[in-house]
């Protein structure tokens, strides 16, 4: 979180900072800082109480210490596999790290140097065997092709846990803001109204 002291901030940051806590974990009282600063002067007299009084407790005015993380957890991506893959394939390819569909991609491409498909990855049964690796013209040796094999099927593997992980992430960001009872229909907005 931004704990700016500047008084002079323009309405543009504060409602960029706004926007940018939709992704993350502001405090209320913190949001209701911000949301005072953004509209200093339109707010009528019982809108600046009310919202004086949530954001009373607010970090930039009390410098008080939150063990609350600002964010929600993120999602590791495969740089590392990416990386490693590169290495070893000893080649290049554009990919982003962070996308899951890039992800697959990119080791199907990687692939095709040794016959590997992101829909065939058991280890037992798709693997080239010494004379359909030398029909294909492959000169590696088995345990280079394995390591090669066992690298695809892990990023493979990543792409799906990090499209699972986003996922989470995503729902757990729609849970917490509430967004989701008006998606649900019947039942949701009932729980709604009691609150």
């Amino acid at each position: 979180m931004k704990f700016r002291k500047d008084p002079d901030r323009s309405c543009r940051e504060i409602l960029g900072e706004l926007h940018d806590s939709l992704d993350r974990r502001y405090r209320p009282e913190d949001v209701a800082d911000l949301v005072l600063q953004a509209l200093e002067g339109r707010l009528s007299r019982r809108e600046r109480v009310v919202l004086g009084r949530a954001a009373k407790h607010s970090s930039r005015r009390t410098e008080w210490f939150s063990s609350m993380s600002a964010d929600y957890v993120r999602p590791v991506g495969g740089a590392r596999q990416v990386a490693a893959a590169t290495r070893m394939f000893e080649r290049s390819v554009e990919v982003d790290p962070d996308d899951p569909g890039s992800l697959l991609e990119f080791a199907a491409t990687m692939g095709d140097a040794i016959r590997w498909a992101p829909d065939r990855t058991d280890f037992l049964a798709d693997r080239l065997n010494r004379q359909s690796r030398d029909a294909a013209g492959m000169e590696l040796s088995k345990r280079q092709y394995n390591r090669r094999f066992r690298m695809l099927r892990r990023l493979a593997a990543k792409a799906d846990t990090l499209g699972l992980e986003q996922d989470k992430r995503r729902l757990l960001m729609v849970g917490c803001s509430r967004m989701g009872l008006a998606w649900d229909g019947g039942e949701a907005k009932k729980i709604a109204s009691r609150d």
